[in-house]
């Protein structure tokens, strides 16, 4: 546990997760077009769904552990379908970090003068075109997938409240009782959400992120538009590093 914090500490693990979490925060002006775009179809589907009897009974039939585990299996796919569109956008504009685009990026950075430097010295421009980001770095920047995770967190929770309320209203006790063969469970006082509705909503929530996670990566407008948001941070990051590997690796050549 101690090595575990001190590699949280050394490589600013909460500095990068808060970033990334503001970041999140800046990019809520995209959902309105993806949910636009995506939700209303999807709310037909799921609502669908929501009044097919045999959902409801696989959804009621789940006890807490296989409701919760359905869900970390919905997460895992998720994040199976992001992980490789980021690692993809990070090898992109890793690419593309050269020449005056390399000086651009970092300026206003202590390694201002030295990116100069490098775009004047043609053999130090050739050795930047050749780095690359060491697979810790890369797992860094793939904290960047906290903003986009967020935003399918959030919409799921849309459509979780959704179901709720739509469930509390339109589908009354007899009914879950046909669907389900038992009478509903309720966990207080006031009847308002039975254990069943509360089953249901989480499974199809759960199951409409994982919808979000595919169309993130399948919507070419709404992929340009994020990473436009976070291309600039991710260009000065990588274009300091390559700056700094390649003095680093100018001034051991020159001791040498």
């Amino acid at each position: 546990m101690a090595a575990v914090a001190r590699g949280l500490v050394v490589f600013r693990v909460a500095s990068i997760t808060r970033w990334a979490l503001r970041e999140a925060w800046a990019s809520r002006a995209l959902l309105r077009p993806m949910v636009t775009r995506a939700l209303p179809f999807l709310l037909l589907f799921i609502t669908f769904l929501f009044i097919n009897t045999e959902v409801w009974q696989v959804a009621s039939a789940l006890d807490r552990q296989q409701l919760w585990g359905t869900v970390g299996i919905f997460a895992v796919l998720a994040t199976a379908f992001l992980g490789p569109s980021f690692s993809a956008e990070i090898d992109r504009v890793g690419a593309e970090v050269e020449g005056d685009l390399l000086v651009r990026t970092t300026e206003q950075t202590p390694v201002a003068s030295a990116a100069r430097e490098i775009l004047a010295e043609e053999h130090l421009l050739g050795e930047v075109s050749g780095i690359r980001l060491p697979a810790l770095q890369r797992r860094n920047l793939m904290l960047l997938f906290i903003t986009q995770a967020v935003q399918v967190i959030v919409l799921s929770l849309i459509v979780f409240a959704f179901f709720v309320l739509f469930g509390s209203l339109a589908i009354r006790p007899a009914v879950i009782e046909a669907w389900t063969g038992s009478a509903p469970h309720y966990p207080g006082p006031l009847h308002l959400v039975s254990r069943e509705l509360f089953s249901v909503a989480i499974f199809l929530s759960a199951f409409t992120g994982l919808y979000f996670a595919v169309q993130a990566i399948t919507d070419g407008t709404y992929r340009r538009e994020f990473f436009t948001r976070i291309e600039q941070d991710l260009q000065r990051a990588i274009g300091v590093r390559k700056v700094y590997v390649a003095l680093r690796a100018h001034l051991a050549h020159t001791d040498g």
